[in-house]
Order: C-alpha cells, then structure tokens, then sequence
C-alpha cells in the first residue's frame, strides 16, 4: 500500500511519465496507472485513507 501511495502521488502531482516512474518503483508502466487507480478508489471508499494520503501531499507540496 505505501509503494501505491507513492505511486499515485508523483503520478497525480508531478510530469513524470508512467514509464520513468515504473523505472523508480522496478515495475511497467502499466502498473503504475493500475497502483494509481487502486489508490483513489481506496480514498474514496476510505476516508481516513483520503486524509493521510491528503497530509502527506500537502506535506511533501507545501511551498
């Protein structure tokens, strides 16, 4: 679950590509869409999941 939530976070929050992503995590590209997906219907099932994926966002993104 938390290689999925860093996944989706620099899938959703940055320009990286899914392939320069999956050479990061040592996984295809496709799975990076598939551990993005996975996550955002987690959070919206989920609410304290959406909250701690929420946090760390705004964390690691604060300016």
């Amino acid at each position: 679950m938390r290689r999925d939530v860093a996944i989706y976070i620099l899938h959703s929050r940055t320009g990286l590509s899914n392939k320069k992503i999956g050479a990061i995590f040592g996984v295809s590209p496709t799975a990076i869409g598939k551990a993005s997906i996975r996550i955002k219907d987690q959070m919206s099932k989920d609410e304290e999941c959406k909250k701690k994926v929420g946090k760390i966002v705004n964390s690691a993104f604060e300016v």
